[in-house]
């Protein structure tokens, strides 16, 4: 159920479908996206470098396009990322499960 225009409106199955197929396939294309780019991404590797290693079965076009985007700053890994984690992500990084789970 939405709350719409301060009525119910009732999702039909389609909708519901739709939405959880859209949201699978936006997972797929990030988890694949990141994959490729970790894959090729070089620290030791200048951009132009990366822009000229075109990984086989993608167009030259769409790889600098990529590289271009994972280069932007929006993109780059926040400070933060590299932070201090805290004790609830620590315990699901070596796989301990939460009690409020089961």
């Amino acid at each position: 159920m939405d709350l719409q225009s301060g009525g119910l409106k009732f999702m039909t199955i389609e909708e519901v479908s739709r939405g959880y197929v859209y949201r699978s396939i936006a997972k797929k294309w990030a988890a694949s996206s990141q994959k490729l780019w970790y894959e090729f991404k070089d620290p030791l590797k200048t951009k132009d470098e990366i822009m000229d290693s075109v990984p086989v079965g993608i167009t030259r076009d769409q790889w600098i396009s990529f590289v271009n985007y994972r280069y932007k700053k929006e993109t780059q890994p926040s400070d933060a990322a590299s932070g201090p984690i805290s004790p609830t992500d620590a315990r699901r990084s070596r796989g301990a499960s939460n009690p409020s789970d089961h």
